[in-house]
């Protein structure tokens, strides 16, 4: 298997070379990819403490976070990024030996779900392990692809993998967050994380309903809630202006709220 060595930071770790995967992992290697995201692992996370990487795709913050915590469970669903993210790690012996995989996705309750390909944003070109996999389809008629895998809650998860030095959360699940992140409200409380969440844009639609109820539970459960750069969001706020996010006019609270929320907000205790 050809392999090359990705360096972001002081961490370096080996991905497959050769394949469908090589301009991402060039991104990656350059710093152009999420830079925002290795961010925040470099600050948060301890090596005595256990990263929970909820949405692993192929393995880039699984990898990166397997060198600086202590223990990290990533959780995937899509049958093509769990076997590339099972690749990259078979390359990588520290990291493999510090990160269980969970072939399954989160979910409000255990059981069988489908996987939609290219979730909300489904186009001609979407296919599974392109990222954008989601528990939400396009709802539009006809074409997009699923397949059905396996979901646990997060109660059974923690019943099956010792949670207990929990001390990071990360999730990026193409809109699936605005599915489970509500059902998690004991558990977060529990274990007190860090939480960093990349929030997706649903259809206009569905919008208002989504987004409010998901935006309150966070402000409801965590005092403290900042932007992926560190700067404090005035979330309950911005809640409190009774936002329209079905349109979201530009230069509204509600625009500016969503444009930080997609790059990714940190919640913490």
């Amino acid at each position: 298997m050809r392999s090359r060595t990705i360096h972001r930071d002081d961490v370096s770790f080996n991905v497959r070379a050769g394949g469908t995967y090589d301009r991402f992992w060039e991104r990656v290697n350059s710093g152009s990819w999420e830079p925002q995201t290795f961010r925040v692992l470099r600050d948060h996370l301890k090596p005595e403490e256990t990263m929970l990487d909820i949405g692993a795709w192929i393995g880039p913050t699984v990898l990166y976070g397997a060198m600086c915590a202590g223990e990290v469970i990533a959780i995937e669903p899509d049958p093509v990024a769990h076997s590339e993210l099972m690749a990259n790690l078979a390359l990588n012996p520290k990291a493999q030996a510090n990160t269980t995989v969970v072939n399954a996705c989160l979910a409000p309750e255990t059981g069988q779900v489908s996987l939609y390909s290219g979730g909300f944003h489904h186009s001609g070109e979407s296919l599974f392990g392109d990222s954008m996999s989601s528990l939400y389809a396009s709802g539009e008629a006809g074409g997009q692809n699923k397949v059905e895998v396996n979901a646990l809650s997060i109660s059974d998860l923690e019943s099956q993998q010792d949670l207990s030095r929990l001390g990071f959360v990360k999730m990026d699940i193409e809109g699936g967050e605005y599915l489970l992140l509500t059902t998690m409200g004991e558990f977060l409380r529990r274990h007190r994380p860090t939480l960093f969440i990349s929030f997706h844009l649903p259809p206009a639609e569905h919008r208002n309903e989504r987004i409010q109820e998901t935006f309150e539970f966070l402000c409801e459960t965590f005092p403290h809630i900042y932007t992926a750069k560190g700067q404090p969001v005035p979330l309950r706020e911005v809640l409190a202006m009774g936002p329209d996010w079905s349109t979201m006019a530009p230069d509204s609270p509600a625009e500016m709220t969503m444009t930080v929320a997609r790059a990714g907000l940190i919640a913490t205790f």
